[in-house]
């Protein structure tokens, strides 16, 4: 058994259903807030039905200072060419895709609609599954080892 045909737990299993999102025309401002008041590090950025655009991310705001402009609308900032996944994503394929893009955060699409977010933190410290997972992925890799 390789690690990437283990299925532990899927992205389903571990991402943020409570998304924060904003829309295009959302001022840099108000995402800014967002970011300060939510303690977030990146935004989806949907249409009026859910549908994901683009994301503001702290590097796009980095990218506004760097060239002292910070005004304007999300649209102006936003990264339209975004990396989603599934929620029937396994974690080991998670994991890899994380290394491979160094993305922070993956959008995740049902139906061409955000249904949620897994950032590398809900990855690495999934909360409800983190004892179940600590406790199985020695297990599973001795399993794949044997293979």
């Amino acid at each position: 058994m390789r690690p990437s045909e283990v299925t532990l737990f899927t992205a389903g299993d571990i991402m943020t259903t409570d998304v924060v999102s904003v829309r295009p025309d959302t001022t840099i401002q108000e995402a800014v807030d967002l970011f300060e008041l939510r303690q977030i590090s990146g935004l989806p950025v949907v249409d009026s039905q859910q549908r994901l655009l683009g994301v503001m991310t702290e590097y796009d705001l980095l990218q506004g200072i760097s060239t002292l402009r910070l005004s304007g609308k999300v649209a102006d900032f936003m990264t339209t060419d975004v990396t989603t996944v599934s929620q029937h994503v396994p974690l080991v394929d998670l994991a890899k895709l994380f290394l491979s893009t160094r993305v922070r955060r993956l959008p995740v699409i049902s139906d061409g609609k955000v249904v949620g977010v897994i950032s590398r933190r809900d990855l690495l410290f999934g909360g409800k599954i983190r004892q179940q997972l600590l406790a199985e992925l020695p297990m599973v890799s001795a399993i794949a080892e044997r293979v």
